[in-house]
């Protein structure tokens, strides 16, 4: 993908090195406004067309909404392609506009499709680009304003890049069970045990990190059918939701596996703070609470009592309306790394208040156990290693 008026040759030298290398190319323009420069084998009004089939979204302005009904119509093609067979990968080339375009329309393609974004605009978050997608990038740092040495040489190694993905075959799949996993640095001790002994028993975790994007992911790989159960170790997305932090799954975290009926063990590790970039980025209201510096890009900021309340009560209400089996574990001496006697997270006041609100709001269906250890305890792991076991179907570990 491209756009053809102002990134036509460029498209056409990757799409030969494609062609040399074995594949079967397809160019799609999605360039808005000057005449192509190469032929497009898929052109843009039928982009935009379909785009438009999608219907209308709240742009602002004409130049906007041109944008979103070309990504739009995209991602329709892409989908349309792939749903018949002839789709094995994506690669796309642009600047800022470009890249916006075609990883939107990239994002509308399944996980472990091959993606990738050849872009000379890569500064900041690139999560505003993937979204929660496996969109892979090459910045090229120069600008792809016609054909050079150096824009060659990263145009020919997007072309092999991509062709190197499509031609890794897909792992068979082994016969044993599959559970959506979660898990946050804070709470790695957890995780690695619980993971480990899941494998003992024939079950494989695939672990998601709980980061925002890690959340979502995790929430539409369960309503894909990927899952049989869920063991959710990490829950800081919520706290970061409430607050506006990085690390956001937005407000329907915890749905899926209960709407879909699936056994779940819960724990609520790591809900004891908000995520936010470097300390200078923490909003105005919050630079007073504790704060550890996580990394030298986050910034974590402890919830207070009325916030770890509010906390709770989402996890509850949302589990309450399980459909399967759910089992929730807390533990009473702290819910990560940093929340544990003499840590710099410890609030015995703001804990007790996550505690009540779950219970009052968790439901009779669902069953909780207080439990007088450390989450990042063996005897914790154990503890929910038991529950899994529990809850897991036997068929699920054979």
């Amino acid at each position: 993908m491209a756009t053809l008026d102002t990134k036509g040759h460029e498209a056409a030298y990757l799409a030969e090195r494609l062609v040399e290398l074995g594949a079967r190319p397809w160019i799609v323009d999605i360039g808005l406004r000057g005449e192509p420069s190469v032929r497009a084998d898929l052109a843009r009004e039928a982009v935009l067309a379909a785009g438009d089939a999608a219907g209308d979204t709240s742009a602002t302005d004409e130049r906007e909404q041109a944008m979103t009904l070309m990504a739009a119509g995209a991602g329709r093609q892409l989908q349309a392609l792939h749903a018949s067979g002839r789709l094995a990968g994506v690669v796309a080339i642009g600047g800022s506009k470009g890249t916006w375009m075609a990883t939107t329309a990239m994002r509308a393609l399944p996980w472990g499709v091959p993606k990738l974004m050849v872009a000379s605009t890569v500064a900041g978050d690139l999560r505003r680009y993937t979204g929660h997608r496996d969109i892979a990038f090459l910045p090229t740092v120069v600008d792809l304003a016609g054909l050079n040495d150096m824009t060659r040489l990263q145009l020919a190694r997007g072309a092999a890049a991509l062709y190197g993905m499509v031609g890794v075959p897909t792992p068979s799949a082994e016969a044993r069970g599959v559970v959506g996993m979660t898990m946050a640095g804070v709470v790695t001790p957890l995780a690695t045990r619980v993971q480990a002994g899941l494998a003992e028993r024939g079950v494989e975790a695939v672990i998601f990190p709980a980061n925002g994007a890690g959340g979502l992911a995790l929430e539409e790989a369960i309503a894909a059918g990927r899952f049989s159960a869920v063991v959710d170790l990490a829950l800081l997305e919520i706290g970061n939701h409430l607050l506006g932090g990085i690390c956001s799954a937005g407000p329907n975290r915890l749905s899926a596996a209960g709407g879909g009926g699936l056994p779940q063990v819960v724990v609520p590790g790591a809900v004891e703070f908000a995520n936010f970039a470097e300390a200078s980025t923490v909003p105005s209201g919050l630079r007073d609470r504790v704060q550890v510096e996580h990394t030298p890009a986050i910034t974590l900021v402890r919830l207070t009592a009325a916030e770890s309340a509010e906390v709770g009560r989402t996890i509850g209400e949302r589990l309450s309306r399980s459909a399967g089996p759910v089992e929730v574990l807390v533990p009473l001496r702290g819910f990560s790394a940093y929340d544990r006697s003499g840590g710099p997270f410890e609030d015995v006041t703001a804990d007790a208040a996550f505690r009540a609100a779950l219970g009052e709001s968790v439901g009779d269906r669902v069953a909780l156990r207080e439990l007088d250890l450390h989450v990042n305890d063996p005897a914790f792991a154990a503890e929910v290693l038991a529950a899994a076991s529990r809850l897991i179907p036997q068929e699920v570990a054979a």
